[in-house]
């Protein structure tokens, strides 16, 4: 997996800072860890990034465009709003914009990597250690929820949980389909049946959205007309195991989807996307970096008599409120952008893990977007860019190294290419 020992600190800081995703922050404070864990975190991606750095040769601005405007315009809201004051909290999207910034160099710190293989192991390890704790606490007091519509919570965020599974199941079928060694098929096929089942037990409408997109993204990566048989094919199996898991198991998913829980069926978003929305037309220049965060501050503003206001649940809109309209052509770019550098570098990867593994997390990306606040969880938002910005650079290196054997001849090195 790793051709290199000089990766291997940066493999165990990358292997560290997913630790981060899967501590959720319901366990980080009943554990008493709630501030150490931002701080800690901030640690580990901070020697990260320094030591990818460190290793640098030379600085260009090749492969820094997206991250520059970015950056430029992130200044620009801050400047806006002299008058608001600075807290760290309110500045997490800073670590993702700093492992943009420096995308090139943590790509040749990863050089000799296998990263897609080291995800999905490192995905399936969560996904053993979640049944594990499912099955040896017989699910005692991981299922809340009301009105008979009753979800796991096995991990503190059921969000992040479904979110992994997700991420989880596309790569790792693709994976085994190629996989000769018996010993992983006996180990990662029951690990895809149980993230298929946490995945409908924990009944996040986010999960399948990502999932749906997912699809959508690789027909645009193409050759659609090759991918649009597997993919029916897949959705057809899917929805025979969800119809027998919500027959046989739990119906929590199918509640939710028809809205027939005791909740309304967007759960408070469309109030909030329209309150929201009204506020970002009102005040074009926005209202300043962590706006939101300080309005929740002392508990959740009423709306309409009893009715609880929620975040907007939506990161364009979010980053609109705060920022005016410079925040919304921000998010648009970091969203957008992100998955667009995916789409591209999955036309080029050979590997159907890795291009699989490329769209199901800039698919992911997208639908927390959507429908959350995903760069509010800066554990996960940072983690996901870095492992994707790492697979796009990985599928370049590739095309640029088949181009250069087209025309130098077969004799042309791999270590050659990858000097280049």
């Amino acid at each position: 997996m790793i051709e290199t020992g000089r990766a291997l600190p940066a493999v165990l800081l990358l292997l560290v800072a997913w630790g981060f995703v899967f501590l959720s922050a319901t366990v980080a404070e009943a554990l008493g860890l709630g501030r150490l864990r931002v701080v800690a975190f901030a640690l580990v991606v901070g020697a990260l990034l320094a030591l990818a750095v460190a290793r640098a040769a030379c600085f260009g601005t090749r492969g820094r465009g997206l991250a520059l405007i970015l950056a430029a315009l992130y200044w620009a809201i801050f400047a806006l709003h002299p008058e608001v004051p600075f807290d760290p909290l309110d500045h997490k999207l800073l670590a993702v914009l700093a492992v943009l910034l420096l995308a090139p160099e943590l790509a040749r710190l990863f050089a000799g990597v296998a990263l897609a293989r080291l995800t999905l192991a490192v995905l399936g390890a969560y996904v053993a250690a979640s049944a594990g704790v499912l099955l040896l606490g017989g699910g005692q007091g991981m299922f809340r929820g009301a009105g008979g519509v009753e979800r796991l919570d096995v991990s503190g965020s059921m969000i992040v949980h479904a979110s992994l599974m997700a991420i989880f199941l596309p790569p790792a079928l693709l994976a085994l389909r190629r996989e000769r060694r018996a010993w992983v098929r006996v180990l990662g096929l029951p690990a895809v049946g149980l993230a298929l089942a946490m995945l409908f037990w924990v009944a996040t409408r986010t999960a399948l959205l990502t999932l749906l997109l997912y699809g959508l993204l690789e027909l645009v990566a193409g050759p659609w007309r090759r991918r649009l048989g597997p993919l029916l094919l897949a959705a057809l199996a899917g929805g025979v195991v969800f119809a027998l898991f919500t027959l046989f198991v739990s119906d929590a998913l199918w509640l939710r989807l028809v809205g027939a829980g005791p909740a309304p069926w967007a759960s408070g978003r469309g109030e909030a996307l329209a309150y929201w929305t009204a506020v970002a037309f009102d005040h074009p220049l926005g209202l300043g970096i962590g706006a939101l965060r300080r309005a929740f501050a002392e508990g959740r503003p009423v709306l309409d008599g009893a009715a609880l206001l929620e975040w907007p649940h939506n990161e364009l809109v979010r980053l609109w409120v705060e920022g005016g309209l410079v925040g919304l052509v921000f998010a648009l770019l970091l969203v957008g952008g992100l998955v667009l550098r995916a789409v591209r570098a999955a036309r080029l990867e050979g590997d159907p893990a890795a291009r699989s593994l490329l769209l199901v997390l800039a698919a992911d990306l997208l639908a927390q977007s959507l429908l959350q606040n995903y760069f509010n969880n800066v554990y996960q938002a940072t983690v996901v860019v870095l492992t994707l910005v790492l697979l796009a650079a990985r599928a370049h290196v590739r095309d640029e190294g088949a181009a250069a054997r087209a025309e130098r001849g077969p004799w042309v090195s791999a270590a050659v290419v990858e000097e280049r």
